[in-house]
């Protein structure tokens, strides 16, 4: 935290607040006047940190003109001067880092109309930077360089000086346009569409989609931190999830299940693919009492083929299931 201070105490705080021991009281004599500039970022922190603000921390925060410290000085004195009939002591000490550098600044006359959307002529341009104070130090039939005056602490970069010239040369002259909206195409919307017709053609074949977890309490991918003994290892196959969710079904005598899951599994190796997974159990057709016949792997069959895959079936004992990859069936 910046504080001013003499050869005994501080002060003040920099650019926040000044202290009561060197405040100004109607016995006061002499004066002595301190003009500075501050780094903002080191004002806010100071601020923040102590929960407390000011006219000059508001000021300082957002960045003062490092070239007018002398300048407020000068003026300050000679109001002090005009209005107070104060005697002046001549002489300043001057305390500079570094020399006071304006910033260069280019700005592109195609960049220009790019972002706004119309044609201004590069003369206007220019004249619009000569209106603000901008000198321009370098002039070329496609850009222009301009020292920005250090009072303008806004103009850091060319975007900042094409705003100017949209600010200059009027809004209103920027015609309402609007944008043609073109979609956007991306590997992930392929994925999410192939997914959507899985779940809508199994939906439509009388499934119901299952959701289990990524962790199981077997396997060779086995995890360092567990949430609990359930849950010790990444699945590497979806049916033991789905042999899970058939034996609740059926333990609460609900015998007639299709059911069909979207996952992913992990290889021994580490590798992570997306797989479906369908079983089924109890009658073919629900809903009819005269009707008793029982699915089998050719029902799984039929719904894979509907969703355009060929492959061979595998028979689990106790329950018909098919697994495979969804690209597949992209």
């Amino acid at each position: 935290m910046l504080v001013i201070a003499d050869a005994e105490r501080a002060v003040a705080l920099a650019g926040i607040m000044g202290g009561m021991n060197s405040e100004i009281n109607a016995t006061t004599t002499d004066v002595l006047l301190e003009s500075a500039w501050f780094a903002p970022a080191n004002v806010r922190k100071t601020s923040k940190r102590l929960g407390l603000a000011s006219d000059a921390s508001y000021r300082f925060e957002r960045g003062a003109d490092i070239d007018g410290v002398v300048w407020a000085s000068n003026r300050a004195t000679a109001l002090l001067q005009q209005l107070a009939g104060a005697q002046v002591c001549h002489g300043l000490a001057d305390a500079l880092a570094q020399p006071i550098v304006k910033r260069h600044v280019i700005c592109r006359y195609a960049q220009v109309n790019r972002l706004l959307g119309i044609d201004v002529p590069p003369t206007t341009v220019k004249k619009i930077f000569g209106g603000l104070g901008l000198e321009v130090v370098n002039d070329a039939s496609d850009v222009v360089t301009v020292a920005v005056p250090t009072f303008r602490v806004d103009l850091e970069r060319e975007a900042d000086l094409i705003e100017e010239v949209c600010r200059i040369y009027g809004v209103d002259k920027i015609p309402a346009q609007m944008l043609p909206a073109a979609p956007a195409i991306s590997e992930f919307d392929r994925q999410w569409d192939a997914r959507r017709h899985v779940r809508a053609t199994l939906s439509a074949l009388g499934f119901d989609e299952a959701v289990n977890q990524t962790m199981v309490g077997e396997g060779t991918l086995k995890l360092q931190n567990p949430l609990n003994a359930e849950m010790t290892a990444l699945r590497q196959s979806l049916m033991p999830g789905l042999l899970a969710n058939l034996r609740t079904n059926i333990s609460r005598h609900q015998y007639d299940v299709k059911l069909f899951e979207i996952g992913r599994v992990f290889a021994a190796g580490g590798t992570e693919t997306l797989h479906l997974a369908l079983a089924a159990t109890g009658r073919r057709t629900t809903g009819d009492w005269e009707r008793m016949e029982t699915v089998d792997y050719l029902d799984l069959k039929g719904a894979l083929e509907e969703l355009g895959v060929a492959t061979e079936i595998r028979e689990l004992p106790a329950v018909q299931a098919k697994k495979c990859d969804l690209r597949d069936a992209v």
